[in-house]
């Protein structure tokens, strides 16, 4: 499965910066600023610029966006090629001005790398490793003169805490709790057969890697159940719960969850026939999450949870596509639910949804940001 995220995106001075790897193996990005929501969501939601190349490729992998640094600043990182290390460029976004350099942030990787901000001031990454047994971990903070690593003899190190495994398989996946100092990763163990699980908080440090399916939280696979393609996809939920999403071999969707008292419920078939990992959004205060994701047939389907209820049959939206969809929190006054996808011809399509208690999303109208780019995850 290789049609993966794309076009990861990150907020700032209320403008979007849209990332993604073009065909030219170099990273590009748009910078929208978002319109007023007065009435209703339509394809005019953004005014677009053109999109702008930040050179420094060759690159094997998509991009992957966040602001941090107290929000003053966004950095871009991927995997570069030859040497499979990670590459970054920052944005000050007080100057509005890239420092066009890309910085060697070191590692042996092989897979995207997944990023997540500890209280704003820190970025922590991870990655899979070209020996295919462990999940690789650095972090990095700011100073005036750019990136630097607290510890630089601890950079990129494994560890079985979170996900020592003989036949580790995709991207980890990676949610940071802000409230408490916590991380949460989630990867596939055992080639994809098994979903591996650990928390990290300050007064515990890293629980064991639990699995979905073995060990001391014991829960049973679906019947028929043959192990996972693709990446895991997280969503926190509420602060003390986790939601999983991942495609099966079986190209069915699958979903999962843990809480801190009732520990990891039973991983659940929700049928479907998908060519993608799944996009996922909560929105309502966590009442409502909402799946997208790139059926068989080349076009999005949607599915709803709603107080822990799923909505009964998956949604064809009718969009065709060649990627992963996107989803993300847009703004919060309205609630508004911004959602991107590839389009056939390596074009970017972007629609908002404002959030409602309507379950149905085959009203929305698309509309094209350009581009040229590519839907390889990585390498390609």
């Amino acid at each position: 499965m290789q049609q993966g995220l794309i076009s990861p995106s990150a907020q700032a001075n209320n403008q979007l910066m849209l990332f993604a790897r073009g065909v030219d193996k170099n990273i590009w990005v748009n910078t929208a600023s978002v319109r007023d929501f007065s009435s209703s969501a339509n394809p005019s939601w953004l005014r677009t610029q053109t999109w702008q190349n930040l050179h420094g490729g060759p690159f094997l992998s998509q991009p992957t966006a966040i602001t941090w640094n107290d929000s003053t600043q966004l950095t871009v990182v991927a995997v570069g090629d030859p040497d499979h290390g990670a590459r970054s460029q920052t944005y000050a976004i007080a100057d509005a001005a890239w420092n066009h350099t890309w910085v060697n942030m070191g590692g042996k990787l092989t897979s995207p790398v997944a990023l997540c901000t500890v209280r704003g001031r820190r970025v922590d990454l991870w990655a899979a490793t070209e020996e295919k047994t462990l999940v690789a971990h650095d972090f990095w903070s700011f100073s005036s003169r750019g990136w630097w690593a607290p510890d630089l003899g601890n950079a990129w190190q494994g560890s079985a805490n979170y996900g020592s495994d003989p036949k580790l398989a995709g991207k980890p996946g990676v949610v940071c709790r802000w409230d408490e100092f916590g991380h949460d990763i989630v990867v596939y163990g055992d080639g994809g057969k098994v979903v591996r699980h650990s928390a990290y908080s300050d007064g515990t440090g890293w629980t064991p890697m639990f699995t979905f399916d073995d060990g001391e939280m014991v829960v049973s696979s679906p019947p028929g159940f043959q192990g996972f393609q693709g990446d895991p996809v997280l969503l926190a939920t509420g602060n003390d719960r986790l939601d999983f999403f991942g495609v099966g071999v079986d190209k069915a969707m699958y979903h999962g969850a843990w809480t801190k008292s009732g520990g990891h419920a039973a991983l659940v078939n929700l049928g479907g026939s998908f060519q993608s990992v799944p996009g996922a959004v909560v929105t309502g205060g966590g009442s409502r999450v909402d799946v997208l994701a790139l059926g068989i047939g080349g076009t999005l389907l949607h599915r709803t949870m709603q107080g822990g209820r799923w909505s009964s049959e998956w949604e064809d939206l009718g969009v065709f596509g060649n990627s992963a969809p996107f989803l993300f929190n847009m703004t919060t006054t309205p609630e508004v639910v911004g959602m991107f996808v590839l389009g056939t011809n390596g074009e970017l399509n972007q629609t908002a949804w404002i959030v409602s208690m309507d379950l149905s999303w085959k009203g929305l109208k698309w509309a094209s940001m350009g581009g040229n780019l590519t839907a390889s995850y990585m390498k390609g």
